[in-house]
């Protein structure tokens, strides 16, 4: 059939962004970094988050990170990282200029065989970085909230359904849309694996 002067156009909706950022200058202070996280860790006992499966800890409204010096030089590279993210999609809040706001900050800490089960963050934007972590170490999945119930794969950039993973780096800074599920699989190297984790609104 000649499709000429039918076809008018072909939409993509409702796609997901996750991008990808990398902090040269990280270096200079994951040392501190993760001096601090074990500093906290021992003076809080107290695991952040409730009815969790998984038993991580996490400092989850118990230590604002924001209030924490150590760690200003990260959440103000996560900041940038963060407008250019809306910048790029051209979000808007309503009928004005989307200006994201940090909410809250908070640190995960995975030892051998932890594990983070599916879930999402109440907010608009989230991030998640990297502060140290193995080789080959457990990885961030982000899951589509759609299930293809046949086995269909796409030859171009347009994925509606599926997962995506990602190999943790130090780092390495993950943003997206905060009703996004992801998880990170199960652990199986020796030393630990930290990451902050920030909302945005």
């Amino acid at each position: 059939m000649d499709m000429q002067n039918k076809f008018l156009n072909m939409d993509t909706w409702f796609p997901e962004t996750i991008a990808v950022y990398f902090n040269i200058n990280h270096e200079e202070y994951e040392t501190e970094l993760i001096k601090r996280c074990v500093e906290i860790q021992e003076e809080n006992k107290e695991r952040g988050g409730k009815n969790w499966v998984s038993k991580v800890y996490n400092t989850n409204n118990i230590v604002e990170l924001k209030n924490e010096k150590v760690f200003k030089p990260v959440l103000d590279f996560q900041q940038k990282c963060v407008e250019k993210y809306s910048d790029d999609l051209q979000m808007m809040y309503g009928d004005d200029n989307y200006n994201p706001k940090l909410l809250g900050s908070w640190f995960n800490t995975y030892f051998k065989n932890d594990f983070q089960e599916y879930h999402l963050h109440e907010s608009i934007i989230s991030t998640i970085y990297f502060v140290t972590c193995d080789k080959n170490d457990s990885r961030t999945i982000f899951k589509s909230q759609r299930y293809e119930t046949h086995p269909i794969n796409y030859g171009t950039d347009y994925r509606p359904a599926g997962r995506a993973f990602y190999e943790p780096t130090p780092d390495k800074l993950l943003v997206f849309r905060s009703h996004l599920e992801h998880c990170v699989e199960q652990k199986t190297t020796e030393n630990p694996r930290i990451t902050l984790a920030s909302n945005y609104l």
